[in-house]
């Protein structure tokens, strides 16, 4: 085992015991000394049968550094801010983050509050603006004073939905800012070289804007030359995720790979005796391509594995590709834990070891063949080794599996290359200031034919599978996969009998957890709208006044519980199925009866008694509700105000009737 892959595997199982870790600064300091004084010990004794206590002890020695500098790394002088409050904040923007039809988004750093006092707090939020005409757009490194609201993340009202406030916190992002009024007082912006950079790169996105391009050119032009994938459209990005493509289209290392190689073609042709000074030019070109792309997370990593690459052609030191990629990882992880929690960052590496083992296994397959075939199967084997280790990752998180990956990278990839060669130099021409129509007009064509060929194989693909994975399945099919690797492509045939033994428990596991047919009821809402789901003999009825919220609003639920919807319906509709009957806006489920009310005019003569009862707007008929329905459970829709809210709640249980918030948490019921 490569020692370099020991320490990572060690460094990884510090950063994820951080959360556990009881100790404070000093206790685990003192731990620290310990192990190490133990470690420094047990060395002394020049004995074999203490070797691998040595080893035990150097495991918990790295472990315990781990925990010891992220102790370290935070301010334990740091304050957190007092949630659902309104204070002045001196505020340091690090990162425009997204922009929204309504609102611009930043992530920031908060260095101090004011308020009878100064108090330092230097934690990350995520600042909120309105969008006005007035107001300007924060740049990264802008400093001011501005009153701002505190609001909290809130936790999700149902297992199967993002959980944005673990999200977050994991990324180190407390909470979100609220500005208030677009009130700023401008501070001194900071110097730091890296905003500086920033800065540059938002003035060359601005300056691809105001070209005579289409819209979509600009999207793509500031997505693939440098980074920035906010103003892409929906669309655009729902062609790009449903073929597999995502990854050419976010920049990442296969452009910087595109760069690499191009200038190493190029050099050594140029400099074929001189491959230290090859080396030297090749780092400079992979920072000068870092800088100028904005140095985004994604453009480091790729940038950092191909700097010590050419660092070890620089010192003629061979190493394996292995050790490279594992150390790129060592040292990101060790600037930053918390990266060990980013889904590009686990994406990413996991896409680079797939491609250096896969590849390299099975490219001698291609040594004889044609110059065409090589490419045809080259670009193939890269696409398979990729989807090969990150596939079951991109599951997880996405629960979903592009069918066309394969063919659609063979088509797209030469056509994504020749544009980021192409689309580089028409930034140049741009920054030198010498632009022809000529330019706009070929470069304008160019990403027509290519959304044209992308539109071509969108409909003419295989739609992606969705599916469902949890956290223990995915440890117990990459297990699955690493097993097949070590018996049929390391050809350790003595490990078949783990592997019989290994699937035997698989398929046991998986019988466990088939579980029955569940009988369920789901009710979630949002400002946007509403859905209810009935859930029973794996089909899914759902009722909404919205569907397109409805990913949002159900989360995996569906994909989770292994059900299939076979009906959407309107309240208002009439339906019956053995499980399921909707007539006049009542709907019998199971044993129960379900009733939406809005603004209707009530017949206080009928009675109509329900189990539960879903208040879409404010009524001051309460008593008459209760009266009429007489229900066990009554919802309140999210899309009521808060002051109406809480009069509700109130009436309500004056009445002595259950009442579920939907603002802040789902009704789910199982029969």
């Amino acid at each position: 085992m490569l020692p370099i892959f020991k320490v990572l595997f060690l460094w990884i199982i510090g950063v994820l015991l951080i959360p556990l870790n009881p100790f404070n600064r000093i206790e685990t300091s003192f731990v620290f000394g310990f192990f190490t004084l133990l470690f420094l010990g047990v060395s002394l004794l020049k004995d074999s049968r203490y070797k691998q206590i040595s080893n035990l002890l150097l495991a918990f020695i790295v472990v315990a550094a781990v925990q010891f500098l992220t102790i370290v790394s935070k301010n334990s002088s740091a304050n957190i801010l007092a949630e659902n409050t309104e204070v002045s904040l001196v505020v340091k923007v690090k990162e425009r983050y997204k922009q929204t039809y309504y609102q611009n988004k930043y992530i920031v750093e908060v260095e101090s509050s004011i308020g009878d006092s100064v108090t330092s707090i230097y934690r990350d939020y995520i600042l909120v603006q309105k969008r006005d005409s007035l107001a300007d757009r924060f740049l990264p490194g802008d400093r001011f004073i501005s009153p701002v609201f505190v609001r909290p993340f809130l936790s999700p009202k149902h297992k199967a939905l993002f959980d944005s406030k673990k999200y977050w916190n994991l990324k180190g992002i407390v909470a979100t800012l609220w500005l208030q009024n677009n009130k700023v007082d401008y501070l001194e912006s900071s110097s730091n070289w890296y905003y500086s950079i920033c800065k540059l790169q938002i003035k060359w996105i601005e300056l691809i804007n105001k070209q005579n391009i289409s819209e979509e050119t600009k999207q793509i032009l500031a997505a693939l030359l440098l980074g920035d994938k906010r103003g892409v459209s929906k669309d655009i990005s729902n062609q790009f995720m449903s073929l597999g493509l995502v990854h050419t289209l976010a920049l990442s290392g296969l452009h910087i790979s595109l760069i690499y190689g191009v200038c190493a073609f190029l050099l050594a042709l140029l400099l074929k005796y001189r491959p230290r000074l090859q080396s030297i030019i090749l780092v400079v070109i992979i920072i000068a391509y870092a800088i100028l792309t904005g140095l985004s997370p994604s453009v480091m990593r790729a940038s950092l594995m191909f700097l010590l690459y050419a660092f070890t052609l620089m010192i003629n030191r061979r190493t394996t590709a292995f050790n490279i990629v594992f150390l790129s990882a060592l040292i990101l992880l060790i600037y930053k834990s918390n990266l060990i929690y980013d889904v590009g960052f686990q994406l990413s590496y996991m896409a680079v070891i797939g491609i250096v083992y896969f590849y390299n296994k099975f490219k001698i397959y291609l040594e004889k063949r044609s110059i065409i075939v090589k490419f045809i199967f080259g670009l193939a084997l890269v696409s398979i080794s990729a989807q090969l280790s990150t596939g079951l990752l991109s599951i997880y998180y996405f629960h979903s599996f592009p069918l066309s990956f394969l063919w659609a990278n063979i088509i797209i990839l030469p056509l994504i290359t020749l544009l980021l060669y192409q689309g580089l130099l028409y930034l140049v021409v741009l920054i030198l200031g010498v632009n022809f129509n000529l330019f706009d007009l070929i470069i304008d064509q160019s990403i027509v034919f290519l959304l044209t060929i992308l539109g071509y194989l969108e409909r003419n693909s295989f739609a992606p599978i969705q599916i469902y994975l949890s956290k223990t399945y995915l440890i117990l099919f990459y297990g699955l996969l690493l097993l097949l690797c070590i018996i049929f492509v390391e050809k350790q045939f003595n490990f078949l009998k783990v592997l019989y033994v290994y699937i035997l428990i698989l398929v046991f596991y998986l019988m466990l957890n088939e579980g029955s047919s569940k009988k369920e009821l789901f009710v979630n809402a949002s400002t946007h709208g509403y859905i209810v789901s009935i859930v029973a003999n794996n089909e899914q009825v759902l009722i909404s006044n919205k569907y397109d919220a409805a990913s949002y609003l159900l989360g995996s639920y569906s994909l989770s519980n292994g059900v299939r919807c076979i009906d959407s319906l309107n309240i208002k509709s009439v339906y019956r199925n053995e499980f399921c009957n909707l007539s006049q806006g009542i709907v019998q489920l199971f044993d129960e009866q379900f009733i939406l009310v809005s603004d209707e005019k009530l017949n206080v003569d009928t009675h109509e008694f329900v189990d539960l009862l879903l208040m879409q707007k404010y009524r001051t008929d309460v008593s008459s509700l209760n009266q009429v329905f007489a229900p066990k459970v009554v919802l309140l829709d999210a899309a009521i105000s808060n002051r109406n809210r809480l009069k509700l709640k109130k009436q309500w249980q004056d009445l002595n009737v259950e009442l579920i918030d939907l603002k802040t948490h789902a009704y789910v019921k199982s029969y």
